[in-house]
């Protein structure tokens, strides 16, 4: 993943906790591997959602703080 998606993720995961508390680590790191997506991006993306389910926050750039996905 490139740094502007994972800032995009990040925010996505702080601005939108209901949407990300309802799916396990697992099921992500499942989801993903599905979809074909790579090792290092699986593990990046289990990691901060792992992250935010452990209270923790992340530190975005100001331009990607207002970010969600539909």
């Amino acid at each position: 993943m490139k740094w502007n998606e994972e800032d995009k993720l990040k925010t996505d995961m702080m601005n939108q906790p209901d949407r990300w508390q309802a799916v396990s680590v697992e099921q992500v790191r499942a989801k993903c591997r599905q979809l074909g997506m790579l090792a290092d991006d699986v593990d990046t993306i289990a990691d901060y959602l792992q992250r935010r389910k452990e209270g923790r926050r992340f530190n975005v750039g100001a331009s990607y703080r207002s970010c969600e996905f539909a």
